[in-house]
C-alpha cells in the first residue's frame, strides 16, 4: 500500500513556546527549527517520499502564511504548496486528509488528541518538552535522534502495520 507522511509543524519541525503570542504577525515564521526533523523531512523528499505537512493554524489574515515563510525557508522548492495543509485551530487533523483515504497515512506529530483521533500510523514526536505524561503508548520518535535514525525507526513502525 502506498504510504503517505504527514508532519506537524509547531512542535515538531519548529519549536514552539506557548510563552509567545502565536497571534502576533510574524510569529510563526520567525519559530526556530527542529533541525534534525528538519533534515529526516528533506531526506525524505529527497528520495521521493510523499510528504506533507499538516498543521493547525489560527484562522487571522497572516498565520497560514507566516507558516509558508517559514516551510519556505527550511524546504524550499522540495515542499510545494499543494504539499502544505492547514487546518483550522480546533479541528480534527484527521478530517482534513479524506482525500486520501486510498492510501497508509503516517501522522508525525507531538500533540496527544491529534495522535488519537488519526485512522493510520500515529507517531508521536518527543521534541524535549511534550512526553511529561503517560497518556501516549504508542509509537515515538525524538528531537535528539540523527536524521537517519528518525527516518528508520518511521520506516520499522510502518512496517509493523
Amino acid at each position: 500500500m502506498h504510504r503517505r507522511y504527514f508532519v506537524d509543524m509547531d512542535g515538531t519541525l519548529v519549536e514552539w513556546s506557548a510563552d509567545g503570542d502565536y497571534t502576533q504577525k510574524g510569529y510563526y515564521a520567525t519559530r526556530p527549527p527542529i533541525t534534525n526533523m528538519v533534515n529526516a523531512v528533506k531526506q525524505m523528499l529527497e528520495e521521493g517520499k510523499d510528504v506533507y505537512t499538516l498543521s493547525a493554524a489560527p484562522v487571522d489574515d497572516h498565520s497560514e502564511a507566516d507558516k509558508n515563510v517559514s516551510l519556505d525557508n527550511l524546504f524550499g522548492d522540495l515542499l510545494p504548496m499543494e504539499r502544505r495543509i492547514f487546518v483550522p485551530y480546533g479541528q480534527c487533523k484527521a478530517d482534513y486528509i479524506m482525500q486520501f483515504a486510498d492510501s497508509m497515512n503516517v501522522l508525525i506529530d507531538d500533540f496527544n488528541d491529534n495522535l488519537f483521533s488519526w485512522n493510520g500510523v500515529p507517531i508521536k514526536f518527543l521534541n524535549g518538552i511534550n512526553g511529561g505524561s503517560n497518556e501516549w503508548c504508542g509509537f515515538v520518535i525524538q528531537y535528539d535522534w540523527q536524521p537517519a535514525m528518525i527516518i528508520n525507526q518511521i520506516e520499522r513502525i510502518c512496517s509493523v502495520y
